[in-house]
């Protein structure tokens, strides 16, 4: 055994050697667990918040992905899991690497889970990552705009009277380069900023204060990676991640079986409202086409450029199809065909508001024309 595999093997803990025989261990126990390894390693606790209809244990064991071997143990309230990639998976840069380690699976409420390590980010982003994007089918990614994360953090520091203070963030316009800011600014000032500076906040470290309590410091991310680095460890699980669920279930609820059924051919259309008028200057419509041609693994086809757009896009990743309108200045139109998956339009949808605009993902809702008079 090598150094490196020496070191990973050492670093690693499981939930059973820290127990009686049959003795049930508890969500807090275990939060408090994690967070004694990752003081002791000089770590944050990395939380991922993604979506699935059936527990993803069960998931990870039915469909068993070649090169990712995992082993299980469950409890009352959660799961533990030991994964481990092959070299094989692994790039070529990173094969040197033993991608080996812990993470722990909780529910955070019906449809919503999360999966928490104290395990290095090498391990989340080559070894979990990889694992949740394996079984995209059944597990989808969660994502935020900068208005959900506001609301949300809002939310939280109002409840009781907290404060919020922004350590770091890191905000991007529309389409361009990120800039890092290390200025200490209130979380009201940091989203003031990106509102009138026509930008998007992609990630920020934040420190939550409360009377009679240690500050906490947490990581919030527009792709739903969290980190937890000091302070109350219960607070980031039953307040933060758990208050971030609330959006995330409602984008699946609208985003989720979206697909037209052989033999009925009715469409099942997705609206997403911005907030500025985006299709009103000449233009515009060659704005969007070149923003969504910047979605990985897909392909663009633009049917109708003006007066109105109409665009077919192929997700590569997975086959899903979807057509595309500009149906007024402030709003569009997806019309999933018979392939769409919940991932694949998470993944759109996160790159569409990274590359154009941000905007609000609804229900399709009646209006004047009925979507098939798009189709003529």
């Amino acid at each position: 055994m090598t150094n490196r595999e020496s070191e990973s093997v050492s670093e690693s803990f499981n939930v059973e050697k820290l127990i009686m025989p049959g003795q049930e261990v508890g969500v807090t126990p275990l939060l408090l667990l994690l967070k004694q390894k990752a003081r002791e390693r000089k770590r944050s606790i990395i939380a991922v918040l993604f979506g699935s209809d059936e527990d993803p244990i069960d998931v990870f064991m039915r469909y068993k992905k070649h090169g990712f071997n995992i082993e299980i143990r469950r409890y009352h309230s959660f799961s533990e899991a030991h994964l481990t990639v092959d070299k094989n998976e692994l790039a070529n840069e990173d094969k040197s690497q033993v991608i080996s380690g812990y993470f722990y699976i909780l529910p955070i409420e019906p449809g919503i889970w999360t999966s928490i390590t104290f395990e290095k980010e090498i391990f989340v982003e080559k070894g979990l990552m990889k694992l949740l994007q394996k079984h995209s089918m059944s597990i989808s990614r969660t994502g935020f705009t900068s208005n959900e994360i506001h609301d949300v953090l809002t939310k939280i520091i109002e409840k009781d009277g907290m404060t919020a203070e922004v350590i770091k963030a890191v905000t991007y316009p529309y389409g361009g380069n990120g800039d890092i800011d290390f200025n200490s600014r209130s979380l009201q000032d940091l989203f003031h900023h990106c509102t009138t500076d026509r930008r998007y906040l992609d990630k920020a470290k934040i420190r939550i204060i409360r009377d009679g309590h240690q500050p906490s410091d947490i990581f919030v991310s527009r792709d739903g990676m969290f980190r937890f680095y000091k302070g109350d460890i219960d607070f980031f699980f039953r307040i933060v991640l758990r208050s971030f669920a609330t959006p995330a279930k409602r984008t699946k609820n609208v985003l989720e079986k979206r697909e037209r059924t052989y033999g009925n051919y009715d469409s099942k259309p997705i609206k997403i409202e911005f907030e500025h008028e985006m299709f009103k200057e000449q233009g515009d419509n060659d704005k969007f086409v070149r923003a969504i041609s910047k979605i990985v693994k897909s392909g663009v086809s633009v049917y109708h450029r003006n007066p109105y757009l109409h665009i077919s896009l192929v997700d590569f990743q997975d086959g899903s199809t979807y057509d595309i309108f500009a149906i007024s200045s402030r709003s569009l139109c997806i019309v999933p065909s018979f392939r769409s998956s919940l991932d694949s339009l998470q993944r759109i949808s996160s790159q569409m508001f990274k590359n154009f605009d941000e905007g609000l993902v609804k229900d399709w809702e009646e209006i004047e024309r009925t979507i098939d008079d798009y189709f003529v």
